[in-house]
């Protein structure tokens, strides 16, 4: 078993993770923390229906999703008849559907 170290770098701002038998280091970014966040909130939300949200919990949702920050527009696959492909023609975006949408973003944002 191997002990692993959290180490910051107070000049950089960044926290590393090393281990005292290697001499690399992987630095941990805040992108990479808010991706994973990210990622976790996606996993739960696909377990709940939208409708089952507390009202207090889709406000907050909609000032992450909403915040001036992200960029692009929401993303939404259109059938051929001009539909969303797989969802009625009226039914909104799923909230872990805009959140994937988020973590797209920022994957892309870091090429």
């Amino acid at each position: 078993m191997t002990n692993t170290y959290l180490m910051e770098d107070s000049k950089a701002g960044m926290v590393s993770l090393s281990s005292p038998q290697k001499t690399g280091k992987v630095v941990i970014s805040g992108d990479d923390i808010l991706i994973e966040y990210c990622e976790r909130l996606k996993y739960a939300l696909k377990q709940v229906p939208d409708a089952k949200l507390r009202p207090a919990q889709q406000a907050k949702l909609i000032n992450f999703i909403t915040h001036y920050v992200w960029q692009m527009a929401d993303k939404v696959n259109l059938d051929k008849n001009g539909g969303r492909s797989g969802t009625p023609a009226n039914k909104a975006v799923s909230y872990w559907s805009r959140i994937q949408n988020r973590i797209v973003e920022m994957k892309e944002r870091r090429k």
